[in-house]
């Protein structure tokens, strides 16, 4: 699945607000491609293409699992989950951009931010640390509805046969995920 997102981007430092559409519909037109837009944007910045290997400093050469459990450690000890603040009308989706939530982390510690926010943040790290990364989309119904998780996908090996998940929206540990669902997506960074 290739996703894209036609509208402008922000730059360094900012954030954007969309409309977004309910459900399923909402997350694959306008919230997904926005996050992977804003992922694949950043990881060239040389900013934090220095972050990403400063991070990963000490892993050995080639050691791409290493790598990805360095950046997955860095995000998972500053991030702390919330919604958006205008989540419960699904009218509108605000993201941070990268560089906003690692600015954010500098001045306070730790950032708050969802699920698209987070896996943006870690694939673009993991782009920029040279690991080939994508965006997973986890579906789980349950009482309340249709619950949509997002995720990152991470290549740990040269290969292509070994692959991690990394999820520190909720500090799951590095290659598990934040619960069973019914159905996934994969879209590369």
């Amino acid at each position: 699945m290739q996703l894209s997102y036609r509208g402008p981007l922000p730059d360094d430092g900012q954030s954007m607000s969309l409309g977004q559409r309910e459900g399923i519909d909402g997350i694959f037109q306008v919230t997904l491609p926005a996050a992977i837009g804003l992922a694949r944007k950043f990881s060239g910045d040389p900013r934090i293409v220095h972050l990403a290997r400063s991070i990963a400093h000490f892993c050995p050469d080639e050691d791409r699992a290493c790598v990805i459990a360095k950046i997955h450690e860095y995000v998972s000890d500053r991030v702390r989950y919330q919604d958006d603040p205008t989540a419960v009308t699904f009218s509108k989706e605000f993201l941070y951009t990268p560089l906003k939530m690692l600015k954010i982390m500098a001045e306070r510690g730790h950032v708050r931010a969802d699920c698209e926010e987070i896996a943006s943040l870690t694939g673009c790290l993991l782009v920029a640390g040279g690991v080939p990364a994508g965006f997973v989309v986890g579906k789980r119904t349950h009482p309340e509805g249709i619950l949509l998780h997002v995720w990152i996908l991470a290549q740990g090996d040269y290969k292509g046969k070994r692959w991690i998940h990394s999820d520190p929206t909720h500090h799951v540990p590095l290659g598990r995920t934040s619960g069973k669902f019914e159905q996934y997506w994969f879209v590369p960074i």
